[in-house]
């Protein structure tokens, strides 16, 4: 359970993933090639930031 941010009295509950699961998610949506994972804390919530290099140029999905 995580800190409720959005002040509502109802508790939130969030389903971790794992990293290999994060990328495969990212390059469902960005097709390329991975170059680093981040698993970062932003505003309570863990998220992971993947970095893809694409034909075209890098991207960060977070």
């Amino acid at each position: 359970m995580y800190g409720n941010v959005y002040n509502n009295s109802t508790p939130i509950y969030r389903q971790r993933i794992t990293k290999q699961q994060a990328q495969e998610i990212a390059l469902k949506h960005v097709p390329g090639h991975i170059l680093h994972v981040d698993m970062d804390l932003e505003h309570g919530v863990l998220v992971y930031e993947v970095f893809i290099l694409t034909f075209t140029a890098p991207i960060c999905l977070a």
